[in-house]
């Protein structure tokens, strides 16, 4: 059985390649550099909160994107914690900022210790209209803050399902070569198996796999 699922890994790993070579080749030269963007379509009873799916991951390869991230810590030096990759750092005296509108809050992740967690309740109306308060499914309320700090600055991502039961997330930018999306792509795809929730009885729920670059056209991955 292990050699088996190894030989199938290894057919779809090559599939994905192919797919992915295959987008590269028609894809039409940008002023930017394209992400390449992955939709994942999930069996799921996507009006069921109990069937969502989501979690976080770190990428065996690099994926181009950039997290602005702000830490709440009442421990750590500031200093500290944006040598780690943060754009900025603080504890009370940042949430009264926040309060008062002293900041610009342009940032895009927002991480968090499990003793500092609860005083965010504070700018909850802040934070969850914009998806930023922090989730422990998400990795962003943690007591290792040193390490998740520095894997969501390289490689680590959050993904859920939409409304609709879809996952749309990036693997990586469109010069990163295949063998290396594809192995991105696989990874996430193993993620998303792991955190399936025990009321989906389904072992396949994973419908179809989408890929396209930021402006181009999608492609079809066989299953």
């Amino acid at each position: 059985m292990k050699k088996f699922i190894i030989k199938e890994d290894e057919k779809f790993l090559n599939n994905l390649i192919s797919v992915l070579d295959l987008l590269k080749k028609n894809n039409k030269k940008r002023k930017f550099l394209e992400s390449i963007d992955v939709s994942i379509n999930l069996d799921i009873d996507y009006k069921d909160i109990n069937q969502y799916i989501y979690g976080n991951v770190v990428l065996p390869y690099n994926i181009g994107k950039k997290y602005k991230i702000v830490v709440f810590d009442d421990k750590y030096n500031k200093n500290i914690i944006c040598s780690w990759g943060a754009c900025l750092a603080g504890s009370n005296n940042l949430i009264e900022k926040i309060i008062n509108k002293d900041i610009n809050f342009n940032f895009n992740l927002v991480i968090t210790t499990h003793s500092f967690f609860n005083k965010l309740s504070n700018i909850g109306y802040i934070l969850g209209p914009k998806g930023l308060m922090p989730n422990i499914k998400f990795g962003t309320i943690t007591n290792d803050l040193e390490n998740t700090v520095k894997e969501f600055s390289k490689n680590k991502i959050i993904y859920k399902n939409d409304k609709f039961g879809i996952i749309n997330t990036s693997i990586g930018k469109i010069n990163l070569n295949s063998f290396k999306l594809a192995n991105n792509l696989m990874c996430l795809l193993k993620s998303i198996k792991k955190n399936k929730p025990i009321l989906i009885k389904k072992l396949l729920f994973i419908k179809k796999i989408f890929v396209s670059s930021t402006m181009g056209s999608s492609y079809l991955v066989n299953l």
